[in-house]
């Protein structure tokens, strides 16, 4: 009989160890799983800012084509106001040319008037 006690204590002791140790990795087990909530929950998080940062990228990568049609746009603008500004100096210099020739043709006839009626005076 006291050997049956002491199996049955043995046992019982066993019985508890194994109950200390069932509950340990419970333990673990829930630890882990909390973990693993906490790590899909930040992983949720994660992925919803990559999609607004994806969407963000996307809208600015519009805007930046937006932007550089709008500057191709300006530079063909400027091109085209940069060959009248070129045409307009032309002409404006073709006209200040064109003024000298009839001023001093001006001056000249002008003199020649003058000696002619200066003439017409001592007469």
């Amino acid at each position: 009989m006291d050997r049956i006690q002491q199996k049955l204590a043995a046992l019982r002791a066993e019985a508890d160890q194994a109950i200390e140790r069932a509950e340990k990795v419970e333990r673990k087990v829930k630890e882990y799983e909390q973990g693993i909530l906490e790590r899909d929950q930040e992983i949720a998080l994660l992925q919803h800012k990559a999609s607004s940062l994806e969407e963000r990228c996307d809208r600015v990568t519009q805007r930046v084509g937006e932007v550089e049609e709008r500057i191709a746009a300006s530079d063909l603008e400027i091109e085209r106001m940069t060959r009248q500004i070129n045409y307009t100096e032309q002409q404006r210099d073709k006209m200040e040319v064109k003024y000298e020739e009839i001023l001093a043709k001006y001056n000249a006839s002008q003199a020649e008037l003058d000696g002619f009626l200066s003439n017409l005076a001592n007469i």
